[in-house]
């Protein structure tokens, strides 16, 4: 990005520092809740957290990143005048996204209230699409099946403390702000 600012004009020094700070929050606060969500879910359901070394930890993850996406909607734009189910869309008008409504349409998702652990077309829309789509997405899922993989390894026994969880929800952004889990 420095290069494109200083060697081809192609960024501005405030697009820069925007693009810094879309980067930071996208690989950092969306990753933590996403966990958060995650380790909530396979707990608040005792089964699931049990089912999981029986199952590609890959697969899991997907599915409960469509199921509890940590970006739960996104705006956009109109940059033309268009129809969209009998709704007349301006130039500029404000679209509001929902992508967690969009996780959990039964046109796209067979029983899309329940978790399955095992679903294996999950054409979720938690990282975006097109041009749009996640820039740290490998990074995010790695980082993911990396820690459930490793804490259902370390704390077999891993139960919530208790199900009365405070959740941040800044905006687009939703995930636990603390989790209290014990072994006991």
């Amino acid at each position: 990005m420095i290069t494109a600012r200083d060697e081809h004009d192609t960024l501005t020094e405030d697009e820069l520092v925007a693009q810094c700070v879309v980067l930071l929050v996208g690989g950092h606060e969306t990753t933590t809740f996403a966990l958060g969500n995650a380790v909530y879910r396979l707990l608040a359901d005792h089964s699931l957290w049990e089912s999981l070394p029986h199952i590609p930890v890959e697969t899991a993850v997907e599915e409960l990143l469509r199921y509890d996406s940590p970006f739960q909607s996104l705006s956009r734009r109109a940059s033309v005048d268009f129809e969209l189910e009998g709704e007349v869309i301006a130039a500029g008008d404000t679209l509001w996204l929902w992508i967690a409504a969009a996780n959990h349409d039964p046109a796209q998702f067979n029983a899309p209230e329940r978790i399955e652990l095992r679903r294996e077309e999950n054409r979720h829309l938690s990282f975006g699409l097109g041009p749009h789509f996640c820039l740290g997405a490998a990074l995010a899922r790695l980082e993911l099946q990396t820690a459930i993989s490793m804490l259902r390894r370390r704390f077999p026994r891993l139960r919530l403390e208790s199900e009365a969880t405070d959740w941040k929800r800044d905006g687009a952004i939703r995930g636990p702000q603390s989790l209290l889990v014990t072994t006991a």
